[in-house]
């Protein structure tokens, strides 16, 4: 009787972690969108050619509001997962871009990843302006996932995010001045 008591605790328990873990995703990817409309209202297309390209914004973001308030611990960026989250002014590309990078647990980089770029447009950018996604193992830096393609399918999202995953959001900034 106590081990049929002891499995019933444990499966409500199990159930409940993978209720959280799809909530804070769902928070991730809301507060990333919210976080990059917000980057776009503050700086113009102008305003990153003035920024040293690979240089860390997002502290100068914080003072901003660019981030969601429950996102601001002790004035750093964390994400639902605690994570730290980045954002660098990327001037590699033909139009100025900027990376918001976060790490997150190997099972919500997967949901994360599907989830967010389900909804590909014809030209290969979703409806936030997403237009790269890369995937660092933060022991090696090595990139096991790199695409520009979407929506990044389940199997691609399960072959590139492995333990310690940074994830960078590649988007373009959008106001002229």
């Amino acid at each position: 009787m106590l081990g049929v008591v002891g499995l019933v605790i444990g499966g409500i328990w199990i159930a409940a972690a993978g209720v959280s873990e799809n909530m804070k995703v769902t928070e991730t990817q809301n507060g990333i969108i919210s976080s990059v409309t917000n980057i776009r209202r503050i700086i113009s297309i102008r305003d990153s050619l003035s920024i040293a390209s690979g240089s860390e914004i997002a502290p100068s973001l914080v003072s901003a509001e660019a981030f969601p308030s429950n996102w601001i611990k002790a004035g750093v960026v964390k994400d639902p997962f605690d994570g730290a989250l980045g954002v660098v002014n990327d001037l590699s590309f033909s139009s100025p871009r900027f990376e918001l990078h976060l790490i997150v647990p190997t099972s919500a980089c997967i949901k994360l990843l599907v989830s967010f770029t389900k909804s590909a447009s014809g030209n290969n950018q979703i409806d936030d302006g997403l237009s790269y996604v890369q995937i660092r193992d933060q022991s090696t830096n090595a990139v096991t996932l790199a695409t520009g393609v979407f929506p990044i399918t389940p199997a691609q999202a399960s072959s590139g995010c492995v333990a310690n995953n940074r994830i960078y959001f590649t988007f373009g900034y959008t106001r002229i001045n």
